[in-house]
């Protein structure tokens, strides 16, 4: 684990976050066929990386906490990253099989993004291992559970002053920002990522022109990676 030179807030931060968390549902479940043909299929329920992301994102905001992922072969890394500047990092291994493909590299860096990203906020939201598809394993959905909900909000205070203005102008500009850096980090494919840029274009051009070029910066890299792993 790599930490910056303090951690006491994000470290306070994080174990506010744990106790907010409310239980992630697994609302998948899908069987698995090794690829082993001695052994037998079985089941297992997961849930799944964009339910988690909607659930823990805003408690994460709320409490000036942002995870930042990057793809750095052999490994995804994952840090933690507090409002202060504190931060908390760790590694996640990619599991690469023998003979890649577009589709089971792409299985494997996103495993690795969820594992990663449960693992460094402590969200147990696994029954089992569900890095099939990159272990090259056949995985059929079977069922699926209502949607996890996301807990409601508290109403927002009435504020005044003008030190109540500067922070609702950092809610809408650098927070707002490091959102969107962190959902650009978290997307699993192309199209998305294109549907993505699609629905924020607006609201990225309101932005800062120095956060504007970051995301913007952040969302070629991440195109690039997805058009290498297809080429």
């Amino acid at each position: 684990m790599i930490t910056s030179e303090s951690i006491d807030k994000v470290s306070a931060a994080l174990v506010e976050f744990q106790s907010r968390l409310p239980k992630i549902t697994r609302t998948k479940k899908v069987r698995v066929q090794p690829k082993d043909t001695t052994r037998r299929p079985y089941d297992f329920w997961y849930a799944p990386f964009d339910e988690i992301i909607e659930i823990s994102r805003p408690i994460l905001t709320e409490l000036g906490l942002a995870v930042l992922q990057s793809v750095e072969l052999p490994n995804i890394r994952n840090r933690v990253l507090h409002s202060s500047g504190q931060f908390i990092e760790t590694l996640t291994p990619i599991v690469v099989p023998e003979k890649p493909t577009s589709q089971t590299m792409g299985a494997a860096i996103s495993y690795s993004c969820r594992y990663g990203y449960n693992t460094v906020l402590g969200i147990v939201a696994d029954e089992d291992d569900d890095g099939n598809v990159a272990d090259g394993n056949d995985v059929e959905l079977l069922a699926t559970k209502p949607q996890n909900k996301q807990p409601q909000r508290p109403p927002a205070k009435a504020t005044r002053g003008v030190d109540s203005i500067k922070q609702i102008d950092q809610v809408a500009s650098g927070d707002t920002a490091d959102g969107l850096l962190s959902e650009i980090i978290t997307m699993q494919t192309l199209g998305r990522l294109e549907a993505w840029g699609d629905k924020n274009a607006d609201l990225i051009k309101k932005l800062p022109a120095k956060e504007q070029d970051a995301i913007r910066s952040e969302y070629k890299r991440k195109k690039s990676e997805f058009e290498s792993i297809a080429a």
